[in-house]
């Protein structure tokens, strides 16, 4: 029978360790919030943002090529990006692997000594603690990666959200509880921000292709307008884009990373004078 999991953020008031509630700031909707100049990561990453999207335009503006096939020569760019952002990404899995991840392990912790326990509990809040800003590194890591390479956000939301989940089917909805039991998440609705972003990108590429034609983009815009957690091509790819992302499948699967897959294509914005906020 498969140990019941549990997500460290909901029990951990219910141990005694009421510091980990930040952790349910950090990861409820990905919508978290913190104040500014208390992580510098996510200062950063708003910097870093703003010149990103002075370079490459806004996320909404970016036209992938009228036909949707990727460039090998961008799959490199991406690739590269997630390999700049690598490290960060590591350390926020390290650190959710610290919590007890099913109701099993929880009462062990409970069962421990005084003083065990205690320990063992100072260390998860201080993990629970550390665990926004590492998040603000890794978003940090990869607008700064971006710049260095060349792609903007919207290239780069674009082939993660058709090489991920449309080709290779992880789920949107994967992140830390995948931790627990090794049980892949198999639930294939998008975040509504990220619905909203990618529609834009399909519907500036179908504008693009109005010359040319492309019904499979046509089609694919109508469901998504139907269907507003709809994952692009969730029926299959067209083969075409499919030809070309083949040759990466090995390194893209690598780079998938299920942990943090909630966390990666969060933008951040400044919310008033000491406030950061995903969106």
């Amino acid at each position: 029978m498969a140990k019941k999991k549990i997500s460290p953020w909901l029990w951990g008031c219910g141990i005694g360790c009421g510091g980990l509630v930040i952790v349910a700031v950090i990861v409820a909707g990905g919508g978290f919030m913190f104040l500014r100049n208390t992580f510098s990561g996510f200062e950063e990453a708003v910097e870093l943002r703003a010149r990103l999207e002075a370079e490459h335009g806004k996320v909404e503006e970016y036209v992938p090529p009228v036909d949707g096939v990727i460039p090998a020569d961008r799959i490199e760019v991406f690739l590269r990006v997630r390999e700049g952002s690598a490290e960060p990404r590591v350390t926020i899995v390290d650190t959710f692997r610290s919590f007890p991840m099913t109701e099993e392990e929880a009462r062990k912790l409970e069962e421990e000594s005084g003083l065990e326990a205690a320990r063992q509990v100072l260390g998860m809040v201080g993990a629970g603690v550390g665990l926004g800003g590492r998040i603000g590194e890794l978003l940090a890591a990869r607008n700064a990666a971006l710049l260095e390479h060349g792609m903007g956000m919207g290239e780069y939301t674009y082939i993660y959200v058709i090489a991920y989940y449309s080709w290779l089917q992880h789920s949107p909805q994967d992140g830390p509880e995948n931790l627990s039991d090794n049980v892949k998440v198999n639930v294939g609705r998008l975040d509504g921000r990220v619905h909203r972003r990618i529609s834009s990108i399909l519907q500036n590429q179908l504008q693009a292709a109005r010359e040319t034609g492309n019904p499979a983009l046509e089609r694919e815009v109508e469901a998504l307008e139907a269907d507003r957690r709809r994952v692009p091509y969730a029926d299959g790819l067209p083969p075409a884009m499919q030809a070309t992302l083949e040759p990466y499948r090995e390194r893209l699967e690598a780079s998938y990373e299920e942990v943090t897959n909630q966390f990666e294509l969060s933008l951040l914005q400044r919310k008033g004078n000491f406030s950061i906020q995903a969106e």
